[in-house]
């Protein structure tokens, strides 16, 4: 597993961030071997938002995603919260599916490309060291940010 935390960060200005992370106080990003994704929202209350993405491979470079997104218990109802997230986090995968079309584009134009990231990348880096096979150590497992 590598984990990592942010903390002290306000949320994002994307729809989503505006709806379901206003008083955002820390966030986990995580990501357990082989193939599930987690990210835990937390306010001053506790948690907020967990999104659990299963990825399910069907054949190379294919697979499925399943997300569960539970939210804290509130004045909304189930049903009414579903009505509404369904199609933004619809949205964000419709992205996501998109940028990586056009990753698997370019791969087949022009070749496979070394993979860089930054410094801002906290948590990929490792994951794909990981996914290789090779040993993440401790202190790598868990990565924590102050802004």
């Amino acid at each position: 597993m590598v984990e990592v935390r942010y903390s002290g960060e306000n949320g994002g200005n994307g729809l989503i961030s505006r709806l379901l992370e206003r008083d955002r106080s820390e966030s986990i990003g995580r990501f357990l071997k082989p193939s599930i994704a987690q990210l835990e929202y937390y306010d001053g209350k506790g948690i907020r938002l967990l999104v659990n993405a299963y990825f399910t491979p069907l054949e190379a470079h294919t697979q499925n995603v399943h997300l569960g997104i539970y939210t804290r218990r509130g004045l909304l109802p189930g049903f009414i919260k579903r009505l509404v997230l369904a199609p933004l986090f619809g949205r964000v995968l419709a992205q996501d599916r998109r940028i990586l079309r056009q990753q698997a584009c370019n791969i087949e134009c022009f070749g496979e490309a070394p993979y860089i990231s930054t410094e801002l990348d906290l948590i990929g880096p490792h994951i794909v060291k990981m996914l290789s096979g090779d040993a993440v150590t401790p202190s790598e497992k868990q990565v924590k940010l102050e802004l």
